[in-house]
């Protein structure tokens, strides 16, 4: 199985069982991101889709409350979910490069960001 598959499943079946009275949602989101971890083989990573889902609530329980009444086709969360690790890592990118770049490149670092998202949405 897709390891980043494997992550939107764990964090769905999770939130979905909802064992605790309160909670759910941040054991969910962490066992999602320790599936990804395990599936980086790396001890750093530069994005959270924690963070990411944090950001985006309202799709995020739009997404998860059209799957938990779908029956038991999670196809539309999953693709919300690898939506918002694509959002993630493009995220974490941009602010791995922004230590650098204020130290190295004159003018606003803002405008330089804005470049870099446009070319990183016409990819």
């Amino acid at each position: 199985m897709d390891e980043l598959i494997r992550s939107g499943i764990a964090h769905f079946w999770f939130v979905t069982i909802h064992p605790f009275e309160d909670g759910n949602g941040r054991l969910a989101r962490t066992i999602g991101d320790l599936a990804l971890a395990q599936a980086d083989r790396s001890h750093l990573r530069f994005y959270s889709v924690s963070g990411q889902i944090m950001r985006n609530k309202e799709t995020y329980y739009d997404a998860l409350e059209g799957a938990q009444h779908g029956g038991l086709d999670i196809t539309d969360f999953l693709a919300w979910f690898l939506d918002e690790l694509l959002q993630a890592m493009r995220s974490g990118l941009l602010e791995a490069y922004r230590v650098p770049l204020e130290r190295h490149l004159p003018g606003n670092l803002d405008d330089i960001i804005a470049t870099l998202k446009r070319g990183m949405d016409r990819s």
